[in-house]
């Protein structure tokens, strides 16, 4: 038996047992808890996630849980923008007496999961200052991103806990013009494609759940509706402005949410397994470019395999190494485990997700 072949049979073994260790879907966990005022509840009702998730508990012995709670609430403002968490969780504001502006380390002592989500007027943003300001209730990019940006810090904190974010809820369009409908779309990408990213640092307990890309228009010239505003056929009322959406949008939202939730559950990425580690092995996947590549103390050849959460090899490139990124195109959509075993036998492990 060669070298290499030695090698692919050490590196199954590894994988195999790896998976086993990984904390999986049969533990107890603890149920995840939804944030949120009006659009998040309709999703949550209308969209049937409960019953998405019992059927789920149902078929594969599960018990997953999730409860919608409105907040913040009195004594607090109705407000529930990047300002008010910002406030509320690390400005020192909440208040772990009053169950509406409950503080986010209390409610981890009985909720594995966190799920938050803005109101559809978060996507009224305007103009930036000249001098952002983390405190300030002015909806704006320069301030949102100071906000998200502690807001990170905060959720990094709890390493052993989990965090859905939601992007936006899009606006109406006879509720915003082109440019602050523009501005709400910025953002939402910001938060996909570079918030968990930019300092460089894993951040792999928190999650982003897209619900603006669901109900909001992308075509530049739709033939009915506005681009980057609430979908035309998701609209309560085509001449009014009322921005929630309709049943429809909340029947198709609440599908792909409990779904999400469900993989979040599954996902036992949390804590403790990183794409950084040993000889200082990066795992990176580009969604633009639909690649993985290698970074770091990785010129040797080692062998390279993609996970689902399911336990199904979905990809597998037997002589990876930092020079050749590795073709992810064809990976289906969902939460995947990226792992690569270097001539060592050493591995490395990164939670991704594909869409």
């Amino acid at each position: 038996m060669n070298r290499f072949v030695k090698f692919s049979a050490l590196s199954w073994l590894l994988l195999f047992f790896l998976l086993l260790s990984f904390p999986g879907r049969s533990q107890q966990q603890q149920p995840a808890r939804f944030l949120s005022h009006s659009v998040g509840h309709a999703v949550f009702q209308e969209g049937g996630v409960e019953a998405i998730i019992d059927a789920y508990n149902t078929t594969h012995g599960t018990s997953f849980q999730v409860e919608h709670v409105y907040y913040p609430d009195y004594p607090y403002e109705w407000d529930n923008y990047p300002y008010d968490y910002w406030n509320l969780w690390v400005n020192g504001a909440c208040d772990s007496g009053e169950p509406y502006i409950e503080c986010l380390d209390t409610m981890l002592e009985r909720y594995g999961i966190i799920i938050y989500k803005h109101c559809y007027p978060g996507a009224g943003i305007g103009v930036d200052p000249e001098v952002p300001d983390i405190s300030s209730p002015y909806k704006c990019l320069a301030n949102y991103k100071l906000q998200y940006r502690a807001l990170r810090e905060k959720m990094d904190a709890f390493p052993h806990k989990k965090f859905i974010v939601w992007t936006l809820a899009p606006l109406h369009r006879l509720a915003t013009y082109p440019e602050e409908a523009l501005r709400a779309r910025q953002f939402v990408n910001w938060v996909k494609d570079e918030w968990l990213f930019e300092d460089g640092q894993p951040h792999p307990n928190i999650y982003i759940f897209d619900f603006f890309n669901i109900v909001a228009e992308s075509d530049l010239n739709p033939s009915q509706g506005e681009v980057n505003c609430l979908k035309y056929e998701y609209e309560q009322s085509h001449n009014g402005d009322d921005s929630h959406p309709n049943t429809a949008a909340n029947l198709v939202a609440g599908e792909e949410f409990a779904n999400f939730i469900i993989e979040v559950f599954n996902d036992g990425g949390t804590g403790g397994i990183e794409g950084k580690d040993k000889k200082g092995v990066t795992l990176v996947y580009d969604s633009g470019l639909k690649m993985i590549s290698l970074r770091g103390d990785c010129k040797e050849k080692g062998q390279l395999f993609v996970v689902d959460m399911m336990g199904r090899v979905q990809l597998q490139c037997p002589r990876a190494s930092g020079s050749m990124p590795v073709d992810a195109s064809h990976l289906t959509q969902g939460i995947h485990l990226v792992v690569y075993f270097n001539s060592e036998g050493q591995q490395w492990v990164e939670k991704i997700r594909v869409e």
